[in-house]
């Protein structure tokens, strides 16, 4: 009598204890999910394997189930597990094994356009820099040719002004020369008619006294 009342106690307590408490189908393919805790009742779904419930009851071979759908019913004990079926995880692996390999090849791929990528910026920069360097080298040529062109054009602006002056001065010693010239001839005209004047006038003068010896 005192084993059945405990028993009895046990059995009470028992779904309590379980409530809450998840489990999984085992590893085979499907079970049924019945309407209550018997194969005499009714089929109500078949549950694949891995489907996670929540224990709501247990009673003998047979455990009251609720599925995420919340649909529930009964099952039997040995059909269920406390950890995930090993094909279930091996699956789930699988999957997030794919999903991170896709992610490595994404970010493999990335890293290759961006090294790609990186390497045509290195190519460009290296061609700007030799640009770069080439006007540097072209804008100093200039820059000196500039120089040199701005000395040779000054000097060539006060050679052009000396020798303006010098032809100024040329002209006006040629000015002055043909005046002092022409002053000379004039003098020297001046000089030789008065010669010839004084000459014909002494001729003149001295011609009767010629006459007069020879009479005499």
């Amino acid at each position: 009598m005192r084993h059945a009342i405990i028993r009895s106690v046990f059995f009470l307590l028992l779904p309590i204890t379980l409530y809450a408490e998840t489990r999984y189908v085992s590893e085979i393919r499907e079970i049924t999910l019945r309407t209550g805790p018997g194969v005499e009742y009714k089929i109500t779904e078949m549950v694949k394997s891995g489907t996670p419930m929540t224990v709501m009851e247990q009673t003998g071979d047979w455990t009251r189930v609720r599925l995420e759908d919340d649909k529930d019913g009964w099952v039997l004990n040995r059909f269920l597990q406390s950890t995930v079926p090993d094909s279930v995880a091996l699956k789930k692996l699988q999957k997030t094994y794919t999903a991170l390999k896709d992610e490595a090849d994404a970010l493999r791929d990335e890293n290759r356009a961006l090294m790609e990528k990186s390497d045509k910026l290195a190519t460009d920069l290296s061609q700007r820099q030799n640009e770069l360097d080439t006007l540097n080298s072209t804008y100093e040529n200039l820059k000196n040719e500039s120089t040199a062109f701005l000395e040779l054009r000054t000097n060539h602006e006060k050679t052009v002004a000396a020798l303006s002056e010098q032809t100024e001065k040329a002209e006006r010693l040629e000015n002055e020369l043909a005046s002092v010239y022409n002053d000379k001839r004039l003098k020297w005209f001046s000089l030789g008619a008065g010669v010839l004047l004084i000459g014909i006038i002494i001729g003149f003068i001295t011609k009767p006294q010629r006459r007069r010896s020879a009479l005499r």
